[in-house]
């Protein structure tokens, strides 16, 4: 009778072989390029085929017909092995993505991290803001020359 501790040696063992040896069946990756709000998400995939590509994440995906919500998937987008989507953020928050790919019952996913580069003050509303205060400085200067 074999020791236990030999059983899990060549359990281990056997483990390790059958992972090495074993080649993965995808290779998925995606990342993201951008700005503020507005994303190009390279997916790549070393499979056959046309899948339909899925971004997780709070935004707005650009499909055929227009822009739609995250949640669905945008047919045969990655048909090529590689794919470019493109991504409307709903807000100014970094965020932690994932990827989808789907054809038929088969679903392969990878993370995708969205970093953004927003300014703290939005460019609309900067000159306005300099307009108030240039107009505020004025009065005040008028002010004060008509007190004398």
């Amino acid at each position: 009778m074999h020791s236990p501790k030999k059983f899990r040696r060549a359990f281990v063992f056997s483990l390790l072989v059958v992972l090495f040896f074993i080649p993965p069946s995808h290779a998925l990756t995606a990342s993201a390029s951008g700005e503020c709000r507005d994303f190009l998400v390279h997916v790549e995939h070393e499979g056959e085929g046309c899948f339909d590509v899925k971004i997780e994440a709070p935004a707005e995906v650009l499909h055929r017909d227009g822009w739609k919500d995250s949640f669905f998937y945008v047919p045969n987008a990655l048909c090529s092995g590689e794919a470019v989507v493109r991504v409307r953020m709903l807000d100014t928050d970094n965020a932690v993505a994932s990827v989808k790919l789907r054809r038929n019952n088969t679903v392969l996913q990878a993370p995708l991290e969205i970093v953004q580069n927003c300014s703290v003050v939005p460019d609309d509303v900067f000159l306005p803001v300099v307009f108030i205060v240039a107009a505020i400085l004025l009065s005040l200067v008028w002010w004060e020359m008509r007190r004398k």
